[in-house]
């Protein structure tokens, strides 16, 4: 590992060994991969298996790095190692899980930006709804901050129709139709990969053992938790172990 001796003192001493998960918190720079892709690499050294490594970096780079070096250290298959963002973690338990919850298939797509939005258009046309002040865009981003806040669409109703304003009952009909139609398509957009995986980790116990007893060490850049949903699926996969080496937890949301 040469390119240890490139690190300042105060990362070289976050490389040491330790026991159960390890959540590093850190400066987006390129130090701070270097003290992941240092402790992957330290880890497997010391015999630990790459599939019970779960490595979620600040750049994608990193995780072709890392994917790279260990297959050249070790020459072991580097696609055995969860190295991922967050979102391709997610489709990645979903593609093997996902059925659990009763109404996706295992072969489901992955909507992107212009799905969603056309997805939208269509949920706004079919209520005839005046889209001047439903802005498909505006909608999505509303059902994107509601899915953030962990609620389905029969959660936001209730509330919506409690303690909202007409606006938000609208927009709670445009969601239940747009999860609707979803599901019939068997089809995720980007805040439902965090969202199912979470809600199949935290009520199925036998899928969370699964998943906490695999992921022995969890290594993660600070800056790519970036909401709740992020953040509790990092918590869920790490159970009860607490052996975390924390850096600007001001920031985490």
């Amino acid at each position: 590992m040469d390119d240890f001796m490139e690190l300042t003192s105060t990362k070289r001493e976050a490389i040491l060994p330790y026991e159960d998960s390890l959540l590093i918190m850190a400066d987006d720079d390129y130090g701070n991969n270097k003290v992941l892709t240092n402790q992957v690499t330290k880890l497997l050294a010391n015999g630990v298996a790459p599939e019970n490594i779960l490595f979620i970096p600040s750049v994608n780079r990193a995780i072709v790095e890392v994917r790279d070096s260990i297959a050249k250290m070790f020459g072991i298959n580097s696609k055995d190692l969860w190295a991922c963002t967050f979102h391709s973690l997610c489709a990645r338990i979903l593609r093997r899980e996902i059925e659990a919850t009763g109404i996706y298939r295992k072969n489901f797509v992955i909507y992107d930006d212009n799905d969603i939005n056309s997805l939208v258009k269509k949920c706004i046309k079919q209520m005839k709804l005046n889209d001047e002040c439903n802005t498909p865009i505006g909608v999505w981003r509303a059902i994107s901050n509601i899915k953030m806040k962990m609620m389905g669409p029969m959660e936001f109703s209730q509330y919506a129709n409690n303690n909202g304003n007409f606006h938000h009952k609208k927009i709670s009909e445009i969601y239940s139709l747009y999860q609707s139609k979803l599901q019939e398509s068997n089809a995720l957009d980007f805040d439902d990969l965090l969202l199912i995986t979470i809600s199949l980790i935290r009520d199925h116990e036998e899928i969370r053992t699964r998943y906490q007893q695999l992921f022995r060490y969890i290594l993660v850049d600070e800056h790519e938790i970036i909401n709740k949903l992020q953040y509790q699926l990092i918590k869920l996969l790490a159970g009860e172990k607490r052996c975390f080496t924390v850096r600007n937890v001001d920031q985490v949301i």
